[in-house]
């Protein structure tokens, strides 16, 4: 098939529900700490601009200041590191 091996992602993961939200805490080797915030639904008429503001708020709730949003797999980002 051709597939081609990139980069291993070695990784610890705590993961929780808050409020409703899914919170994932990863140390990944090779690039640090990150934070996840993800909101599951079954609903099809969802508006994700809204959605995203809703967890930029809870974000801010943390009071976590200074972080990045980042929009790249972790495997992405340490082939950038190469």
């Amino acid at each position: 098939m051709g597939f081609k091996f990139g980069v291993e992602v070695s990784k610890k993961r705590r993961k929780g529900n808050w409020r409703g939200v899914t919170v994932c805490f990863d140390t990944v080797e090779g690039l640090g700490d990150f934070i996840e915030l993800e909101y599951l639904t079954d609903a099809e008429d969802v508006d994700a601009e809204l959605e995203i503001k809703k967890l930029e708020g809870r974000m801010s709730e943390t009071g976590i200041e200074g972080y990045e949003r980042v929009f790249k797999g972790y495997d992405s980002l340490l082939l950038e590191k190469k």
